[in-house]
């Protein structure tokens, strides 16, 4: 991963996020698909980010990962 590789913007009301690849040497990836440079990407719940080929993470809005969470609670 670059020291600058890329970044994570919410929009104005702050219920959609979108990743911008700063044109990154080993690429920023969305589901296996290399981003074009400079150009933002709206991210969805459940979307596999690469950055490079060896570091990959699953983006979750705060609602979905709360939904999530809620899951692994055992029932009372």
């Amino acid at each position: 991963v670059s020291k600058a590789h890329a970044s994570l913007y919410l929009n104005e009301g702050r219920e959609r996020v979108y990743i911008l690849d700063l044109d990154s040497t080993n690429g920023t990836f969305i589901n296996g698909k290399r981003l074009d440079p400079h150009q933002r990407h709206e991210l969805s719940d459940g979307d596999e980010v690469s950055f490079g080929q060896e570091t990959t993470v699953a983006y979750f809005s705060a609602g979905a990962f709360h939904e999530f969470l809620n899951k692994l609670k055992p029932s009372p």
